[in-house]
């Protein structure tokens, strides 16, 4: 029996790379995305940490140095929680949009496996049918000689 040969192997390897590819730009974006969003949890801790501090030591009191150096400290903090947020912002987009390219890819990939099983389902019951009408013919070229030889016995 002849094995199934899809012509479109090559291609479906293509697409399966393709596919792949857009998997680990996909990791790497959400990789990016979820260092942003730690440190942006990281900040806020520095930040309300700060805020502690700085409200215990105005209780003890505080000398004016030390609160407008962390008042700008907390002033550096805001800073860069906005921007640690702007690129989170980029990020999503980043995110959102090689899901979106990953999602394309694994449709084009299954649209073509999809090709490849019915074309080789159709190969298997057209074998199939092949064999089961040399099995018929078989069968019925030995009663015909069955048939043929207890007539010749008649006779």
């Amino acid at each position: 029996m002849k094995k199934f040969k899809f012509n479109l192997e090559s291609f479906l390897h293509l697409k399966k790379y393709f596919e792949e590819k857009a998997k680990q730009e996909l990791a790497f974006a959400r990789s990016d995305l979820l260092e942003c969003e730690k440190n942006i949890d990281h900040l806020k801790k520095d930040y309300s940490k700060i805020i502690k501090n700085l409200g215990d030591e105005t209780s003890a009191g505080i000398d004016s140095n030390r609160y407008l150096f962390v008042r700008s400290r907390l002033s550096e903090i805001e800073s860069l929680l906005e921007s640690e947020n702007m690129h989170r912002r980029e990020f999503s987009k980043v995110f959102v949009e090689k899901q979106k390219k990953l999602a394309e890819k694994s449709v084009k990939r299954k649209s073509l496996e999809n090709l490849k099983e019915d074309l080789q389902g159709k190969y298997y019951q057209e074998i199939a049918s092949s064999l089961n009408k040399e099995t018929d013919d078989n069968v019925i070229l030995r009663k015909a000689r069955e048939i043929n030889d207890n007539f010749e016995k008649d006779f």
